[in-house]
């Protein structure tokens, strides 16, 4: 049973909304209902839960404006958007400010409990550097903010824990006598679609490096000494867009590098 699992669900539709929750809960999810988006607010500032699932047509504030505001008082939890409207502006916007997805309804019930399923799943961030205080200082910062954490200062170690349940991975572009450029095309070899955020102290003289490793999908490049919000956002929004697969939702890259 998945009863540590709570859910969310927004819909102005009283009918709909009880309908879905009743489906949900007998899967063993705990789910709590809100029929406008002031309500929704509501319980999100007073509770906890793991998504929010909500339409996207309600009267006075919308589902894309919900999720805005979701965004700003918390932005790793996860949202995904539900509509009967597939070519719709509201759609688009969503999906630019970052939404996990949009759902057509009506929906499919399957899709949406795996991906329910998936949102318990420890996020495993693989730290690659070779200063073994940085590893451990770092994976100490992420493990308070409720992530896994695997650290290697050997790039050897993660190339054969590939296969491990990893999510994405911190890889410092500078590892000794390594190239990270050089493990980054080995990582993309073994496991094209897994995220690499890269990591440098060496902005100048790293910088031919980084632009060859955005071209071949690396997702963005954070410069020493870290900005620990900033890198918390970026793991968040790469996890949200990992989420996202697991509907169908493409990848949204941005290939940017970050101060």
């Amino acid at each position: 049973m998945n009863t540590e699992v709570r859910i969310l669900i927004v819909d102005d539709n009283l009918r709909m909304a009880e309908t879905l929750a009743d489906v949900v809960r007998v899967k063993g999810y705990g789910v709590d209902t809100a029929h406008s988006a002031e309500k929704a607010l509501e319980k999100i500032e007073a509770g906890q839960f793991d998504c929010v699932l909500s339409d996207i047509k309600m009267p006075d504030v919308s589902g894309v404006e919900l999720y805005r505001a979701i965004k700003e008082k918390k932005p790793d939890l996860p949202v995904v958007l539900m509509t009967a409207y597939s070519d719709d502006k509201l759609v688009r916007e969503s999906i630019e400010d970052g939404v996990i997805t949009v759902l057509p309804k009506p929906l499919d019930i399957n899709a949406i409990l795996g991906f329910f399923s998936s949102l318990r799943q420890k996020h495993l961030v693989a730290i690659v550097d070779d200063d073994p205080d940085f590893c451990k200082t770092l994976g100490d910062i992420l493990k308070e903010r409720g992530f896994g954490v695997t650290q290697f200062t050997d790039p050897c170690e993660l190339l054969n824990s590939l296969d491990e349940d990893i999510h994405v991975i911190l890889l410092d572009m500078k590892l000794g006598e390594t190239n990270g450029l050089d493990v980054l095309k080995k990582i993309k070899k073994k496991d094209p679609h897994i995220p690499v955020i890269l990591v440098t102290g060496y902005r100048e003289e790293m910088a031919e490096s980084i632009q060859k490793a955005l071209s071949i999908d690396a997702y963005t490049c954070l410069y020493k000494p870290l900005q620990i919000e900033a890198l918390i956002e970026t793991i968040t929004e790469v996890y949200h867009q990992e989420l996202g697969r697991t509907l169908g939702q493409p990848p949204r890259k941005k290939n940017r590098n970050k101060g």
